[in-house]
Order: structure tokens, then C-alpha cells, then sequence
């Protein structure tokens, strides 16, 4: 098993590295990612958020690392390796896919 840590300050974790190595003899750290978090009231009811954001980014040419989107949530994460513009591609794309994008109706 293992857990993995997303730590924003990357400049803190530099600092302290050997402080958080310290604490599994296995662990490591990756650098030069960037996250896009989509937060909004009710987010359960967009239908197709994380399909529909996640298919355009991909087809700005970005590939997603990893993704949490969990149910019952108004925060959506997404992680692009950081690298020239990629996080402005990536945050373009899902503003671009806005308009598509339509809630539940109660």
C-alpha cells in the first residue's frame, strides 16, 4: 500500500525535503506538477464534469497524471506536469468546455 501527499508550496517541500524523506525510507517526491482544481457549489449535479474537462484537456495535448474527483464533492483536482504552458492549455481547455457542461435539473 501506499498514500500519495500533494503538497502546493513546492519551494516548503524543497526546504524541508530530508524532513518529509525521513518519514518512509520508500517514499518520494515528484517535482513539476501543476494542479487545476474546479470548485463549485453542488458540484454532483454537473453532469459529465470530469469526462467532459478531462476529454478537452486532452485534446489541448496535455496528459493527465492523476485526477480526484470524489462523489459527493465541490472540488475536482486535476494534475498536468508543469512545463511551459501547460497549466494555461490546460485551465483554456475547461473554460472553453464550459459552455457544454449542464447541470441536474431537481
Amino acid at each position: 500500500k501506499f498514500s500519495r501527499i500533494l503538497f502546493l508550496d513546492g519551494d516548503y517541500v524543497k526546504r524541508n525535503e530530508k524532513y518529509v524523506l525521513g518519514f518512509d525510507p520508500l517514499a518520494t517526491i515528484t517535482y513539476n506538477r501543476g494542479v487545476i482544481t474546479l470548485i463549485g457549489d453542488e458540484m454532483w449535479r454537473v453532469q459529465q464534469i470530469v469526462s467532459k474537462t478531462s476529454a478537452k484537456i486532452g485534446e489541448s495535448g496535455l496528459n493527465i497524471l492523476n485526477i480526484d474527483a470524489q462523489e459527493e464533492t465541490s472540488r475536482i483536482i486535476v494534475v498536468v506536469e508543469d512545463s511551459g504552458n501547460n497549466i494555461e492549455k490546460a485551465i483554456s481547455a475547461i473554460h472553453e468546455e464550459r459552455s457544454n457542461i449542464k447541470f441536474i435539473q431537481a
